[in-house]
């Protein structure tokens, strides 16, 4: 009967063991639901922040890139360039004796040469002959 008495204690132990297992997991079940969804909310929340200021961030640099471009338009207006080269540079449209035109040689070892017989002509303060 000893025997039945223990056989029944370690069932009854076996028993009681799982049934407060199951007991702690529903209970940590039950305790992180919430937190989790808590969590998930707070998360949802820092990224929307994030993005909200990501958004001004972008509108910023849009409006920034506008500008920008206007400027760039303004800046490479030839009206601004010619009046910089006139009046700062002191620079005047060149007259049809001072425009020299360049035959174009199909040729690598042609062009070459008649670019380098210019620039020596140049150099050395003489003016260019008609054979290039």
């Amino acid at each position: 009967m000893s025997r039945k008495k223990s056989s029944v204690n370690n069932v009854s132990a076996v028993f009681k063991m799982r049934h407060m297992l199951i007991m702690v997991s529903l209970l940590s079940v039950v305790l992180a639901v919430p937190f989790i969804m808590v969590w998930k909310q707070a998360y949802i929340n820092t990224s929307s922040l994030r993005i909200d200021a990501m958004s001004d961030t972008l509108s910023v640099l849009n409006r920034e890139i506008a500008y920008l471009r206007l400027q760039c338009e303004h800046l490479a207006s030839n009206r601004r360039i010619e009046t910089i080269a006139r009046d700062a540079l002191g620079l005047e449209y060149p007259e049809s004796h001072q425009i020299i035109l360049l035959p174009v040689n199909t040729g690598r070892k042609n062009t070459l040469h008649s670019i380098g017989s210019f620039f020596s002509g140049i150099w050395a303060g003489t003016q260019v002959s008609e054979e290039l």
